[in-house]
């Protein structure tokens, strides 16, 4: 969270949260953990301990077998609710289409 203060960051979270719910009709009193780890959000939600996480995409694909489909809620950052990807493939690579890729390793490398 680099200089956040975290308190404030909780605050602003369950201030957000707090809205949505009521928004939507849901009764709700949100209390609001910051994890370093996926690997402990996977745990909390294989053992039922948190309702909610906010993650980014590439977090959701990694945890996406411990989450219903009905589950999720998409949220719009700057107008959109997706984040846009561009996939490069050697020119004389004989996967010229998406659906070639399949089971093939992918490398995503974060440099924006």
């Amino acid at each position: 969270m680099g200089e956040i203060n975290e308190n404030d960051v909780k605050a602003a979270l369950r201030a957000w949260t707090k809205s949505l719910t009521e928004e939507l009709g849901i009764p709700a009193e949100p209390t609001v953990l910051i994890y370093s780890a996926l690997s402990k959000i996977k745990t909390d939600l294989g053992e039922k301990r948190v309702d909610v996480v906010y993650i980014t995409t590439p977090q959701l694909f990694s945890i996406q077998p411990l989450v219903s489909e009905d589950a999720l809620l998409a949220v719009k950052q700057s107008g959109s609710i997706a984040e846009e990807y561009l996939l490069l493939v050697h020119q004389n690579s004989p996967a010229n289409e998406v659906w070639a890729l399949k089971k093939k390793d992918l490398r995503v490398l974060d440099n924006a």
